[in-house]
């Protein structure tokens, strides 16, 4: 069950589902939105995501380190990017991706939206449909927004980390490519 935004009794809680300590299901632990978003002056981008989890608090530590521990639940997981009209706020499109949460960010610029997901792959979508232009798998879990700047003889680059591990709950582990 989710908190209304406008009970202060609600927003005045610890933890989702307080006082119970166990066996919570918190439909997204961080936030439905969590990564950052990008503008170009006629859509924001941004994504949302779903990582059920259930959450247990460890009471007995002090107040301002309450220990909380996670499983994951039987419900999925998938995340959306969505292009909303900054001047209407209606929904212009969607991308779905199954099977992974969101961590990081998009990125827009030159009319394409660069998304990293969590399934290794760098989404390069069309800004104005959500299509898919081109799509590239790094083997590995993707969760930092790229960076796009002109190297010292003005070519146009674009930066993309990886490497290191990836983030288990929040998407596959050991991905081919």
């Amino acid at each position: 069950k989710g908190l209304d935004p406008k009970s202060k009794a609600d927003l005045s809680k610890k933890w989702p589902g307080e006082p119970a300590t166990s066996n919570i299901l918190a439909m997204n632990y961080a936030g439905g939105i969590e990564a950052d978003l990008a503008f170009d002056g006629k859509y924001v981008y941004v994504t949302t995501y779903n990582i059920p989890v259930f959450l247990s608090i460890d009471t007995s530590l002090a107040p301002f380190g309450n220990k909380l521990s996670m499983r994951p639940a039987p419900h999925p997981i998938n995340a959306t990017i969505y292009a909303v009209d900054a001047k209407t706020g209606k929904i212009v499109w969607q991308f779905f991706i199954d099977g992974v949460g969101y961590r990081g960010g998009v990125t827009v610029s030159g009319g394409l939206v660069w998304v990293p997901s969590g399934d290794g792959n760098l989404y390069i979508l069309d800004a104005d449909t959500g299509k898919v232009v081109t799509k590239k798998n790094f083997g590995t879990g993707l969760w930092t927004q790229v960076s796009i700047a002109a190297d010292p003889n003005c070519k146009m680059k674009v930066f993309v980390q990886t490497g290191g591990m990836t983030i288990s709950s929040w998407g596959l582990t050991g991905i081919p490519g």
